[in-house]
């Protein structure tokens, strides 16, 4: 399953009374992303094959966050980009 990611910013505005007014900006849509089963599926490697490549380097991905066991998410651009290269 693929996941569309966006990202939606506020802007804190303080009121007269202390309080804040909390006013949505632009949402950004950051696209579709794939874990790295999924991807590992796709491609024919093993998802701990992929872990290491992008623990490498050799794909970009993202976490969820900062610590290294988190959620891995590989953006689809980056699945065409492999399997153009492997051609």
């Amino acid at each position: 399953m693929s996941k569309s990611i966006t990202f939606i910013a506020v802007e804190r505005i303080p009121q007269p009374n202390g309080a804040l007014l909390i006013r949505p900006l632009p949402s950004v849509s950051i696209g579709e992303e794939i874990t790295p089963r999924q991807f590992a599926e796709k491609v024919g490697l093993s998802p701990h094959r992929v872990r290491a490549l992008c623990d490498e380097g050799k794909l970009k991905f993202r976490r969820t966050t900062p610590f290294p066991g988190s959620r891995i998410f590989i953006p689809i651009s980056e699945l065409e980009r492999f399997l153009n290269f492997r051609e």
